[in-house]
């Protein structure tokens, strides 16, 4: 009898270069090993965190689709990639990857976990009107992960998620 497959896990980054979140990223993998399997999809193909990454792990790395003009046309790339991928969880990080968290509910893909680390200089004064409000309509059935007590209160009084979603 063949053991089942391993959880797939796939990570939505604007980035995979070495920052915080794919940092965060890899030692989680790094620390949970074969547990689970995971493909990266790094949108702007830059990929130099993959050098912190267990050898031993299962990781494939996926070229994001090619860019659409238009929202709806980028929103049916996404869920058609999402449908051939199959994952079985959907993780997405920061604003950069916020079309694959409204794509996610399109493909049928129940379990999403978003997180958001801070904001860049664009809304470090104040969040931007249409952020805000995609925000609120596709997390709103999301896990929603911050690393701050600030970040948390945003994501309640501003962007208006439950609170048992974050």
């Amino acid at each position: 009898m063949t053991p089942p497959a391993a959880m797939l896990i796939l990570h939505v980054f604007p980035s995979f270069a070495v920052g915080g979140a794919q940092m965060r990223m890899a030692t989680l993998a790094n620390r949970f090993g074969a547990r689970f399997r995971h493909a990266i999809v790094a949108l702007d193909r830059q990929t130099g965190c993959r050098s912190h990454l267990d050898p031993g792990l299962d990781v494939t790395f996926i070229d994001p689709p090619a860019p659409a003009p238009s929202l709806p046309g980028r929103l049916h790339r996404i869920r058609a990639m999402l449908r051939e991928i199959g994952p079985d969880l959907l993780i997405t990080s920061n604003w950069g990857s916020i079309e694959w968290a409204m794509a996610r509910s399109l493909a049928g893909i129940r379990r999403h976990i978003h997180t958001e680390d801070g904001f860049g200089p664009e809304e470090r004064q104040s969040q931007l009107r249409r952020r805000v409000l995609t925000r609120r309509i596709a997390l709103r059935r999301s896990e929603v992960v911050v690393p701050s007590s600030t970040l948390n209160d945003i994501a309640r009084q501003v962007w208006r998620l439950p609170p048992r979603r974050l």
